[in-house]
């Protein structure tokens, strides 16, 4: 029997595929980050600052952006497996790996859940919401969506520890 990867730890890439070993590898999409098995399909995403990549716009909601356009594929519509948009019957378990751009391994996030909303298009961009189940732990969320910027993951962990942010995950949770 297959053992669930473990949120918030680190696997290389090949590490996490391995972890799934028993499903058949169908095929991957928009350059490796959609591995597709038979009953599980794994999300593999790099977070930096840059414009046109994936990103976090609260603790419990992940923004795929489409990076890799197909020019064949109108500029409206991400080149998305069809396994993980909205209504694909039967749906299969997605898990999410994301790593900073400063590091190699991945760190197993959790779940996705099904597509929310349409694409969303901003200049070439296009883009998915997915929920992320569970949400992130405040000290994950602050590491990812800014890698760079210690004084802003200072913020992001004051702010969450003074107001009490609700999106993200409190240790106790975990």
């Amino acid at each position: 029997m297959m053992a669930d990867p473990i949120p918030y730890v680190t696997y290389t890439r090949d590490e996490a595929i391995s972890l799934f070993a028993p499903h058949t590898m169908l095929r991957e999409e928009a350059g490796g980050q959609w591995v597709i098995l038979s009953e599980v399909v794994l999300c593999f995403t790099t977070m930096d600052a840059a414009p046109g990549t994936a990103y976090f716009p609260n603790a419990s909601s992940f923004h795929w952006v489409d990076g890799l356009r197909d020019p064949e594929t109108p500029s409206d519509i991400p080149n998305i497996p069809p396994e993980v948009d909205r209504g694909y019957k039967p749906a299969p378990q997605v898990w999410l790996f994301a790593r900073p751009d400063t590091t190699e391994s991945y760190t197993c996030l959790g779940n996705l859940g099904p597509c929310r909303g349409g694409t969303a298009k901003r200049g070439d961009l296009a883009w998915r919401l997915f929920e992320l189940r569970p949400p992130l732990s405040t000290d994950i969320y602050a590491d990812l969506i800014n890698p760079h910027d210690e004084l802003g993951k200072r913020n992001i962990k004051t702010a969450v520890g003074t107001w009490g942010i609700a999106t993200c995950a409190s240790d106790a949770e975990l």
